[in-house]
């Protein structure tokens, strides 16, 4: 991903003994499926277990996930769906998930990029605990469902499971190698 998710869509989760982990349906990417082309071989088995550290969030078709300029207290990965990033801010006069759909193009701004399944994105703004950068609206022509990851349950990932936290990291860090590698014509990666 090329930018940052802030928290819209839900309430918290506080690590794993909040979410008990759920199976995957058949046209839905899991995170450890996602994320095993990013790490070694012996730290794939170990990312079963980030399940419980995520919260998933369905967006409709047109769904408003975060606006440029909300906090960045989350970063998103898309299971299932896509996701467009706009330049714009949208005005105050929608609740996040509602109304998106019948905003124009003109009031979206211009079109950054497109995530489709297993696109992750809004890890830059929060990574560097900045406003988001952008605002991201679910534009599957079904539900976009996303596997979200708040920094409370970073950090109780942090806490709790620091070898899945740092094989979590390494992941994200390869990932943003690639996406950086494809910005400039490099197209070694995954």
């Amino acid at each position: 991903g090329g930018g940052s998710a802030g928290g819209h869509g839900g309430g918290r989760i506080g690590g794993p003994s909040s979410l008990s982990p759920r199976a995957p349906t058949p046209s839905q990417l899991s995170l450890s499926s996602m994320l095993s082309p990013l790490v070694e071989a012996e730290w794939s088995d170990m990312l079963l277990g980030l399940a419980p550290f995520f919260a998933e969030r369905r967006y409709p078709s047109g769904g408003l996930i975060f606006r440029k300029g909300a906090a960045a207290e989350s970063l998103y990965f898309i299971t299932s769906g896509e996701v467009t990033l706009w330049s714009a801010q949208l005005t105050a006069d929608g609740v996040p998930g509602e109304g998106a759909a019948e905003r124009s193009d003109a009031e979206l701004g211009r079109r950054l990029v497109r995530y489709v399944d297993g696109g992750i994105f809004g890890e830059l703004d929060f990574f560097l605990k900045r406003p988001r950068s952008f605002t991201a609206v679910a534009s599957s022509t079904s539900d976009t469902i996303l596997q979200v990851l708040t920094r409370e349950a970073l950090q109780a990932m942090q806490s709790q499971a620091p070898q899945l936290c740092a094989a979590l990291e390494h992941a994200l860090l390869k990932y943003l190698s690639f996406q950086v590698n494809a910005k400039l014509g490099i197209s070694d990666g995954v």
